[in-house]
């Protein structure tokens, strides 16, 4: 297993990505990525509808978020602190946070979406000077303005100084509720968790079972420059450490036919625009920075079941001997951590690290209910005892669709031209 986490680039798009950002390399001496002026510039699109600021000013509706930095794994609750929400009326009432440090920051994250529609709804606060010098916290929510929140699941996370509480709120509310000061339970055995794994592998393949038409996939993949293990730009992608990736996959009898790809900046700026069909590739954006817009593939075509399903970590951990892991399930989601402690001795030097890294291990989260791997991060141990993140991906939005919307149906028409034209 000697750097297999280190060096994993996110498992869930292997063979799917023609133009791939480069991974970490070991070298002598440690140096960071210069930026090139070759590289094209973004086609400005319009700009996602912002986060509410208050949740009254969302009444009537769900809306989409803009992609947001700030993620967190779940943790359990300390012993010392209690979360309640407390209640007002059937969509109306109070968080409120006993046992928080005299004058902390908590960051509070709300979101909802919906079962049947892709709508999702989210609000962030970061409290300044919220938390006095009893410890408590109280944060007022009112969805009373909303047509209906039937069918909406709502959940929250509180990131606080010792971890992060993440609770659900089930509206309408029919009482007072608590969130339990309990420990998941945990798992090391490699066969049970390999067990739970095929469980929700089996779930998301119900999921895709006789679906024609699209798979919709949208994320944010946070990789820094310095991490991508070349001095100079190779593409758009060393100008940011984190880009928004949209995939459309079209599936027929369980395989996927044609792919399509977006990658935008954070502010809503379109850097490429790509077609994937038959063994072909045509790169609608960019244009100036490849030396052929129609290439030839190597890869070959994916299987639905094995995208974005646990598939591949069930794979891995299969093949590998005595693997080091340790799984829990907490709020409808499932947690898996693969250890790689011993392949660095002693610790190496790795490409825009500070310091020599000496250990690694990477993160999966799955949603529970679907299968879905909703995020994924790696992290390495440096030499002085720090754990530094490497990656973070997220998945935000999956649908099943019959149709294309309109901005990736002008890249599917734009790439089969230029297919047609070569070919």
């Amino acid at each position: 297993m000697k750097r297999a986490i280190l060096f994993l680039v996110v498992f869930i798009l292997a063979g799917c990505r023609t133009q791939q950002q480069t991974t970490p390399v070991p070298k002598a001496t440690a140096t960071s990525a210069s930026l090139s002026t070759s590289v094209s510039h973004p086609t400005t699109t319009s700009q996602p509808t912002p986060i509410p600021t208050t949740i009254e000013a969302t009444a009537g509706g769900i809306m989409t978020p803009e992609p947001t930095p700030t993620t967190a794994v779940c943790t359990p609750l300390p012993a010392d602190m209690s979360l309640n929400i407390l209640y007002d009326s059937d969509r109306h009432g109070v968080i409120e946070v006993e046992g928080l440090e005299p004058g902390e920051r908590p960051t509070l994250l709300l979101t909802g979406q919906g079962e049947v529609t892709s709508d999702w709804w989210r609000k962030e606060t970061q409290y300044e000077n919220a938390v006095g010098a009893d410890g408590r916290m109280q944060y007022r929510f009112d969805f009373r303005g909303w047509d209906s929140v039937e069918g909406v699941e709502f959940k929250g996370q509180l990131i606080h100084q010792r971890g992060v509480a993440c609770f659900s709120i089930d509206l309408p509310l029919a009482t007072t509720t608590a969130v339990p000061n309990q420990t998941p339970s945990q798992s090391t055995q490699a066969e049970d968790v390999i067990a739970h794994l095929e469980t929700l592998q089996t779930k998301y393949e119900q999921m895709l079972n006789d679906h024609e038409g699209w798979l919709y996939a949208h994320y944010t993949d946070y990789f820094p420059t310095a991490l991508r293990g070349s001095e100079t730009a190779v593409n758009f992608l060393w100008l940011a450490d984190t880009w928004v990736w949209e995939y459309w996959y079209e599936v027929s009898q369980g395989v996927v036919i044609r792919q399509i790809i977006h990658v935008s900046d954070e502010n809503g700026g379109i850097w490429q625009r790509q077609l994937i069909d038959d063994g072909w590739t045509a790169w609608v954006l960019p244009v100036e920075t490849l030396g052929e817009r129609v290439q030839r593939l190597d890869n070959s075509t994916p299987n639905a079941n094995t995208l974005w399903g646990p598939y591949r970590l069930i794979q891995q951990l299969q093949d590998t001997t005595k693997p080091d892991v340790t799984a829990w399930e907490a709020d409808d989601l499932y947690h898996v951590t693969l250890y790689d402690y011993d392949s660095y001795e002693p610790p190496i030097e790795i490409v825009g690290f500070e310091e020599p890294v000496a250990a690694s291990r990477v993160h999966f989260v799955f949603d529970n209910k679907r299968g879905v791997v909703v995020q994924q991060s790696t992290e390495s141990l440096l030499a002085g005892g720090e754990w530094m993140q490497t990656q973070e991906v997220n998945l935000t939005q999956f649908d099943l669709l019959a149709q294309l919307p309109d901005d990736a149906a002008r890249t599917l028409k734009e790439g089969t031209s230029l297919l047609d034209a070569y070919r």
